[in-house]
Parts: C-alpha cells; sequence; structure tokens
C-alpha cells in the first residue's frame, strides 16, 4: 500500500512538472531570449516577436510596439521608433528583420538587414543596393538597445529553465 502511494505521489508530482515546463517557456520567452548566449549579429528576440502572445509594451519604454494578427493566426509583434537621427525616419523591428527608413513617409527607401529563423541579420538590403555603415551602425545600435532594454525590464522566471529554452532554441530556430 505505501508503495502505491508512493509510485502515484510520484507520477503526479512528474506529470505536473512536464506539464508547467511548457507553460514557463511560453510566459517567459522574452526573458530567455534575452540572457541566452547569442553570436554578435544575432538577435534571439527577433523570432520570438510572431507567436501566440503579445509583446508588452512596457518591457521598452520609448518605443511603440505593434501587434497585429488574430487569435486563429500568429500574433506577429512590430516595434518601432520615430524621430531617431532626424525629425523624420524611423527605426522598425519584426520577425522579418531590422530596418531604418531615413523618410518615415517613403516606405520603399529603407535599409535594414533581414533574419534568419534564428535572429541573425545577415542579408542586408538598401534600396536594392548595398547597406552605408551609418545606416548598418545604426541598425544594430538601436537593436543593441532594445535588447538591452527588453533584459533589464522583463521580471526573472520563478524556476529558471534557461538551459531548457537554449536547447528548443538550437533545435526549432536552426
Amino acid at each position: 500500500m505505501k508503495k502505491v502511494i508512493i509510485i502515484i505521489t510520484s507520477v503526479a508530482i512528474g506529470l505536473f512538472i512536464l506539464i508547467n515546463i511548457p507553460i514557463n517557456l511560453h510566459n517567459n520567452k522574452y526573458y530567455y531570449a534575452t540572457h541566452m548566449p547569442h553570436n554578435r549579429n544575432q538577435y534571439p528576440l527577433i523570432p520570438t516577436l510572431i507567436g501566440s502572445s503579445k509583446f508588452p509594451s512596457k518591457y521598452i519604454k520609448g518605443y511603440r510596439v505593434e501587434n497585429t494578427g488574430s487569435t486563429r493566426g500568429p500574433i506577429i509583434n512590430q516595434i518601432s521608433k520615430e524621430k531617431m537621427a532626424t525629425r523624420h525616419d524611423a527605426f522598425k523591428v519584426d520577425n522579418y528583420g531590422s530596418f531604418y527608413y531615413p523618410d518615415k513617409d517613403n516606405s520603399y527607401r529603407y535599409y535594414g538587414y533581414v533574419s534568419s529563423p534564428n535572429g541573425t541579420l545577415s542579408k542586408p538590403l538598401q534600396d536594392g543596393e548595398n547597406i552605408s555603415k551609418q545606416s548598418k551602425n545604426l541598425v544594430f545600435k538601436e537593436m543593441d538597445t532594445i535588447t538591452e532594454n527588453v533584459r533589464k525590464s522583463t521580471p526573472s522566471p520563478q524556476i529558471n529553465l534557461q538551459w531548457i529554452w537554449n536547447i528548443w532554441f538550437r533545435i526549432h530556430y536552426r
């Protein structure tokens, strides 16, 4: 009888842990994405901007957060900021990459980087030409600023499963 109680208790605790791991990873994905080790041009925050949850605007002050999509499809989050270097410029980040618009009203004139599935900004774009050094520095500077603001603003999880997130991220976003 004692053995059966121990087995049932162990199974119940095991199921509770297994069910709570994906919930923990989902609820704390911005924390884990900004705290994982990554390469210089990789921003793990970018792939997390598409999914089933809205990006909280309280994580990054001074930026505008747009959550688009429907409950049936993925929610696409876009982070943007205007008036950075001039009065008419804008910077936008979404799951496709990071883009700087010298004139926010002319969406065909932009400088940016397309994001690979794992968040690496690798393919430069500039009106079909190569990206200028000033715009390249601005794109990476803003991405570093956004990542650092999110890193500082996100609350740490009660149970830190960073190591599981790192393994899952490498498998899921190759």
